[in-house]
């Protein structure tokens, strides 16, 4: 093989070996934490709740689409999740819609789910439309969101952030969750 993909929890970082490179990491937060947390304030025009099925899925993956042609480092990185895991979230009470006004903003989307033995609320997707990115939006969208999760299917909530996506990692940290390590491709 080329390369080898590790495990590099947050005590011993490996991404700074010669050779190495990021891929994704873990950012894993307590529900009852978040929800003790400083609140969650949207601007009173925003409108943000559940939705029963995807029906925002072709705008969402036009604009995803934009998004990622518009940023050419994440390329090959990064793609729109599909309509399957939306509607898989929607039936767990947890895909999100964010509106300002009848405009989509943006959305989050949850499942319950498994990740190397830690049972908890998977976060697969967190989007904001171009116009409402970079205004502080994100952060109170996820701390609401994930404070809103049934805590009866799982105490934690996690997501895998890919490396290079510094903006999400910050967002996830800043909505209440912690960075505990991730994968590490490094050649033999």
């Amino acid at each position: 093989p080329l390369r080898a993909r590790w495990w590099s929890p947050e005590q011993l970082e490996l991404r700074g070996l010669r050779g190495a490179t990021g891929d994704h990491r873990l950012a894993i937060g307590r529900l009852q934490e978040i929800r003790e947390g400083s609140p969650a304030r949207l601007q009173d025009r925003f409108s943000f709740g559940p939705e029963s099925t995807a029906v925002c899925y072709e705008e969402y993956a036009r604009a995803y689409t934009d998004f990622l042609a518009a940023t050419h480092a994440m390329e090959g990185r990064m793609r729109t999740e599909s309509k399957e895991t939306f509607d898989e979230c929607a039936r767990a009470g947890a895909l999100f819609i964010l509106r300002d006004g009848d405009r989509l903003a943006g959305l989050m989307a949850a499942r319950p789910q498994t990740l190397r033995g830690i049972k908890g609320w998977e976060i697969v997707e967190e989007f904001l439309w171009d116009d409402y990115r970079g205004r502080g939006i994100a952060p109170a969208m996820q701390r609401r969101f994930t404070s809103g999760l049934d805590n009866s299917h799982a105490q934690l909530v996690f997501g895998e952030i890919h490396d290079m996506n510094v903006p999400s990692l910050r967002t996830a940290v800043r909505a209440g969750r912690t960075d505990v390590g991730g994968w590490v491709f490094v050649r033999p």
